[in-house]
């Protein structure tokens, strides 16, 4: 039986897989942006006030001023999400003060959720992400965010 953290470190790559073959395409399928650093399992501590954190993927489009801020679980429960909206985005925040005026794209991602997991992140305002056929990524709340955010 393959534990958690071994897990955890496939599906990064699955989706680490993909992200650069977007950058090969120099474009991100729904953001129209191009991703020009990508970093997996970022590390970073704040030397003045001592926090520090760990992040599953940033992908960085410094043209589009856009940041794509990639949280990756195995066992996808709403507790995570919760986690990642109320905590790791904030420190996202603090840790990296050059992107606050970048466009903050928050992405869930897993190889499978469930349409209770999907609805949650969807009336949170972030994206559900999960493996297709295990050759791509798709994003499966896209049309569901844009349409909210354009009623607002």
């Amino acid at each position: 039986v393959m534990g958690s953290s071994k897990l955890q470190a496939i599906l990064i790559w699955i989706i680490v897989k993909f992200l650069a073959k977007n950058l090969d395409t120099s474009k991100y399928q729904y953001f129209n942006c191009e991703v020009n650093d990508l970093q997996v399992r970022r590390k970073k501590k704040d030397i003045k006030t001592g926090l520090k954190y760990e992040f599953d993927v940033i992908a960085v489009g410094d043209k589009c001023k856009t940041v794509f801020l990639v949280e990756v679980k195995s066992s996808p429960r709403v507790e995570y999400i919760n986690e990642f909206k109320n905590k790791k985005i904030d420190r996202f925040l603090k840790l990296f003060p050059e992107y606050e005026d970048y466009k903050l794209i928050p992405i869930f991602a897993s190889l499978r959720l469930e349409d209770n997991i999907i609805n949650y992140l969807t009336k949170n305002q972030i994206y559900a992400m999960v493996c297709r056929e295990w050759e791509h990524m798709d994003l499966l709340n896209f049309e569901d965010i844009i349409q909210d955010k354009k009623l607002k």
